[in-house]
């Protein structure tokens, strides 16, 4: 996040000061007051999240889980729930899909985060039901989700296998959306993982183990908690 003043969105002063953050725990939502007209705005000010709580991210990835893979809102609850620790109401991401769905493309590529350089990968082992043909039919998939350490979600993969092909395609989406490499991956024991990520990643990219408990590790001049469960912290 930039230490710059972002101007007021209702006078163009840029006598404003930081008034807390949104109701989230990404910190590139943040809110300000304008010392001028006596303003209160936030990042997304005069944006279509205007009057959300969650970050664009957040949004977005829920509208593509359920339009592209067919997951319910349900699921779609319990994913951000344990996985990211975020409460989503059911209802909520109805809504979403209704007012976003149409836009969802335009809106990934307006509203990309800036990724960090610490990311973490897991599956998640969801069913979901697609009516083919007047006659309703379940599948079960492994949902692969690659996302940094603000929750920032860079790609998402799914597949019925759970397996070495179908890791590495993950991780190369993840590489194509942010751009670059990370520093750290973090994951669980899946030993597909370490193959993939150095094929994907090359050298540069330290791959940790770390599943429910936290591991300490010293990169950049600080200790990191490192743990593939976020839903946790």
């Amino acid at each position: 996040m930039s230490s710059v003043r972002p101007e007021c969105p209702n006078c163009g002063s840029e006598r404003t000061v930081k008034y807390g953050s949104l109701k989230e725990k990404s910190k590139q939502a943040l809110k300000y007051f304008c010392n001028d007209c006596k303003c209160y705005f936030s990042t997304y000010s005069r944006t279509i999240f205007w009057f959300g709580h969650y970050p664009p991210s957040a949004v977005l990835t829920a509208v593509e889980f359920r339009m592209r893979y067919k997951l319910s809102a349900a699921e779609i609850s319990r994913i951000f729930g344990e996985k990211f620790g975020i409460k989503i109401p059911k209802s909520t991401i109805s809504y979403w899909v209704r007012d976003f769905g149409e836009q969802l493309g335009e809106l990934q590529s307006k509203f990309k985060p800036h990724f960090s350089q610490v990311w973490h990968a897991d599956e998640i082992f969801v069913k979901h039901v697609v009516k083919l043909r007047g006659a309703k039919h379940r599948f079960f998939d492994y949902v692969w989700v690659v996302y940094d350490d603000q929750l920032n979600i860079v790609a998402i993969h799914v597949s019925e296998k759970r397996d070495f092909q179908n890791a590495k395609i993950a991780l190369q989406k993840a590489k194509s959306t942010a751009g670059f490499s990370p520093r750290i991956l973090v994951t669980d024991g899946l030993q597909a993982y370490g193959k993939a990520c150095h094929d994907v990643f090359g050298r540069e990219t330290l791959h940790e183990i770390s599943h429910f408990a936290f591991d300490q590790f010293f990169w950049n001049g600080r200790f990191w908690l490192l743990s593939n469960n976020c839903g946790s912290r």
